[in-house]
């Protein structure tokens, strides 16, 4: 350093002199070096704008689906609620069902045992001239009677399950005769 630049130095004043040229340099450097951090920062702040962009468009396409989720919910718990509804609907005619069903095994189960007592308990007397013309005919029209019992016991069973009845008709008309005679 020359004497005039340690004397203004030790003094404080500054070297307007660009006999380095350190000084300008430095000037230049440092809004140069803001400048490029600013512009960084500008960057930046650019792509935050579009990553938020891009976030917020995902935010509305899952709030699209998630509405889309529970309107088909909906539509599912509806018809959850009839396929309740029907279940419960068919529980009802299942137990109607299921009750006729009981009775008619019953009755036709305690006929059967009777008819079977009646064959054994006349069989002897059927054997015996006279007498066992009399008894097989009481016999006879007491199975049609029973029979016929039967029949009826099964056509209510058919309507119960929602079925129609095997020839009504005919059923009426034969039991009807063997009730009342030929």
């Amino acid at each position: 350093m020359s004497r005039s630049d340690f004397e203004l130095h030790s003094i404080g004043a500054e070297d307007t002199s660009n006999a380095t040229g350190m000084h300008d340099s430095r000037r230049n450097l440092i809004p140069a070096a803001i400048r490029q951090q600013d512009a960084l920062r500008l960057q930046q702040i650019a792509d935050l704008k579009k990553d938020i962009s891009l976030h917020l468009s995902t935010v509305a396409r899952l709030r699209r689906e998630h509405a889309l989720i529970l309107k088909r919910n909906i539509q599912i718990e509806r018809r959850l609620a009839l396929i309740r509804q029907q279940l419960a609907t068919s529980q009802e005619k299942l137990a109607i069902t299921t009750e006729a069903a009981r009775r008619v095994g019953n009755s036709t189960t305690v006929r059967v045992r009777s008819s079977i007592k009646r064959q054994f308990a006349t069989a002897p007397s059927k054997l015996v001239p006279f007498l066992g013309n009399g008894v097989a005919i009481g016999s006879f029209g007491y199975d049609v009677y029973e029979l016929c019992a039967s029949m009826s016991d099964l056509a209510n069973l058919n309507r119960a399950i929602g079925e129609p009845a095997e020839n009504d008709d005919v059923i009426a008309t034969m039991c009807r005769t063997g009730t009342t005679g030929f």
